[in-house]
């Protein structure tokens, strides 16, 4: 178990419980992996879990440490995928609350990704998260690290909620400030425009009175 600021982490690995000559050569490779997983060596241990499950493919607890694995790397899509495949192969609820527990860690670390490029989708993604800690805390009633993390996510939807509103007032305000300036622009456009006809009106009479003048034989001023 370890914690990444407030957000609580479980992300242990599990030894295959070899129950036959063929689970137990699958156990072999589990323990492998399980030992390059622990010096952070996460592609050697996934090629490990690969090859003990193909001796044992339905197995929770290999499709789990799979997970573990992906998720050290970042790859969350494919943690996704093998923690769901270790909650619906799962013979042990222990296994399942975990896997569930995960699934959460995972769609929270998608949410981080998103929330600052596009924090409404990243609400999404929060959404998943709580929910997941919760389907763990359904089968683990004693899961308090499941119930503590849902309580930080929510404070985090919070502050992300803060945040968009900000960006929509800013946004509101900017967009008031430039139908302002429009405005304005338009007005001065239309005021220019009008004393431009004006000047044109008094040239025009003048050249009508320097008319009237010449034919009256008055030279014009």
């Amino acid at each position: 178990m370890g914690r990444t600021g407030l957000f609580l982490v479980f992300m242990g690995i599990l030894l295959l419980m070899p129950l036959t000559a063929l689970a137990a050569s699958a156990g072999k490779m589990v323990s492998k992996g399980n030992t390059a997983y622990a010096a952070g060596k996460y592609d050697e241990a996934l090629k490990a879990y690969e090859e003990a499950s193909v001796v044992a493919p339905e197995s929770a607890r290999i499709y789990f440490n799979k997970g573990a694995a992906y998720y050290r790397q970042g790859d969350y899509t494919r943690a996704i995928e093998a923690f769901e495949n270790a909650a619906l192969n799962n013979r042990d609820g222990v296994i399942d609350a975990r896997a569930r527990f995960n699934l959460g860690n995972c769609a929270f670390r998608v949410a981080e990704g998103q929330k600052d490029h596009d924090p409404r989708q990243s609400l999404d993604a929060y959404k998943k998260s709580i929910r997941h800690f919760q389907e763990a805390l359904e089968r683990d009633a004693g899961f308090t690290e499941a119930a503590e993390n849902i309580e930080v996510v929510r404070l985090i939807m919070k502050s992300v909620l803060d945040e968009i509103k900000k960006q929509e007032e800013a946004a509101q305000k900017e967009q008031a400030d430039a139908e302002k300036t429009a405005e304005k622009i338009k007005q001065l456009i239309e005021d220019q425009q009008a004393l431009l006809d004006r000047n044109m009106d008094l040239s025009t009479r003048e050249r009508e009175d320097g008319a009237d003048d010449a034919l009256q034989g008055k030279p014009a001023d």
